[in-house]
């Protein structure tokens, strides 16, 4: 479970440096992120660790339904850090 949890954040690490991306999700509900650019850009953050993490990422490729989880998971993660680092700026 924590190696899915470090795989995780290192995808939403990744997926924080695209500043579109980043644009998308914090102006357009869940609804219209996952119809934008961040899927792909998810996808394309697995593959990039596949070499790396290749047991963690083949479920993910192999798997729509499975990718779509984690893609939402990495859309959460990401919201979570956003809104603690507002937190963190307003007091």
């Amino acid at each position: 479970m924590r190696d899915k949890l470090h795989f995780a954040n290192g995808i939403a690490d990744r997926i924080e440096r695209d500043q579109t991306v980043m644009a998308q999700i914090h102006n357009h509900s869940e609804d219209q992120v996952m119809h934008g650019l961040f899927p792909k850009k998810v996808t394309d953050a697995v593959l990039d660790a596949f070499s790396e993490h290749e047991k963690l990422s083949m479920p993910l490729l192999e798997n729509e339904e499975t990718g779509r989880q984690f893609t939402l998971l990495i859309l959460k993660l990401i919201a979570d850090r956003s809104r603690q680092t507002t937190q963190r700026l307003e007091q």
